[in-house]
């Protein structure tokens, strides 16, 4: 065998050789991924122990997203948790509308006839304080954190009227929204205490 012959076939046993390390190496990659995604189908995705997104078997979080209801019993359901909230607080926005996020929020709120907006009641279960707005891109005149009772709430408004006010207890976030039609610091301060 001539040495040019010999080399060829060296170069090929080493192609070869390398090629099997490398089709190794990819199947026991894909084993861990497979063995990764298939472990997390029976955990789900936490924040300070709150369950947030459950996996499917391919590793994909579920897409959660607001779900209109007709009954508190379907907020219920949806949210897993219940709330207790003012019962029509505004005498000009009589109708009652419930809204929940899988396992995580439940919204319930009032509009008049013509379905505009009075006020919204939130609560999340977020472990940790988190806002249950997303109040990123909006301005307020004045931010203040008071206490009611013995809560500490943010309160949100143009320094007269309140807009937002917000707190949490334990592992639940609250708050009330009004920002159509902003409620009197004393309006409330009164609904605070019945959102539970």
């Amino acid at each position: 065998m001539s040495k040019e012959n010999r080399n060829d076939s060296e170069i090929r046993n080493n192609v070869i050789s390398n090629l099997y390390k490398i089709i190794g190496l990819v199947i026991v990659a894909a084993g861990v991924i497979v063995f990764t995604l298939l472990s997390q189908n029976s955990r789900s995705s936490t924040v300070d122990g709150c369950r947030v997104n459950d996996y499917s078997p391919f590793g994909q979080a579920q897409q959660g997203v607001w779900v209109e209801l007709n009954s508190y019993a379907e907020a219920y359901a949806v949210s897993n948790f219940d709330m207790e909230y003012p019962g029509q607080p505004l005498a000009d926005y009589p109708e009652e509308h419930f809204r929940a996020f899988r396992r995580m929020f439940m919204e319930v709120y009032y509009t008049d006839s013509s379905g505009e907006e009075g006020v919204r009641f939130t609560k999340g279960y977020t472990c940790n304080g988190s806002e249950v707005y997303d109040l990123k891109d909006m301005t307020f005149r004045s931010t203040m954190i008071e206490t009611v009772g013995d809560i500490d709430v943010t309160e949100r408004g143009d320094g007269d009227t309140v807009s937002v006010a917000t707190w949490y207890i334990g592992d639940y976030s609250y708050g009330i929204m009004a920002l159509d039609h902003p409620l009197s610091k004393e309006a409330i301060e009164a609904m605070i205490p019945q959102l539970k």
